[in-house]
């Protein structure tokens, strides 16, 4: 099976039509099979993770970070930054809040209190 697919990847990706952006696969759409159930993820007691998201983000959408959080639950905090892009650490113009709290995290371990949502 694997070999078919890889088969139709590469027979998919050599038949772009023409004009079609580089970054969307025509076969996209296909069904896939994933070898194994993905692992649930969930609480485990340890307060260890920081979500870093734009509101306006086109590659990852808010809903999936917000997603992410409700599964993490308290385990998780969620920065959410007022701008549109991919990347809050390489914004045009990083978000002062954002970059505060990722230093505390990665200096001290902490993450804030609550969630935060920073301009």
């Amino acid at each position: 099976m694997a070999g078919r697919r890889q088969h139709r990847r590469g027979a998919c990706h050599r038949h772009r039509p023409a004009g079609a952006p580089a970054n969307i696969s025509p076969c996209a759409a296909w069904a896939v099979r994933h070898p194994a159930p993905e692992p649930a993820v969930r609480p485990i007691g340890k307060r260890n993770v920081l979500i870093l998201q734009n509101e306006r983000d086109p590659s990852t959408p808010l809903r999936a970070a917000k997603g992410m959080k409700r599964a993490m639950g308290s385990d998780a905090a969620l920065i959410t930054v007022d701008a549109g892009g991919h990347g809050v650490l390489i914004h045009p113009r990083p978000s002062a809040c954002a970059i505060g709290a990722l230093e505390s995290y990665l200096t001290a371990g902490e993450l804030p209190a609550t969630d935060l949502t920073c301009t």
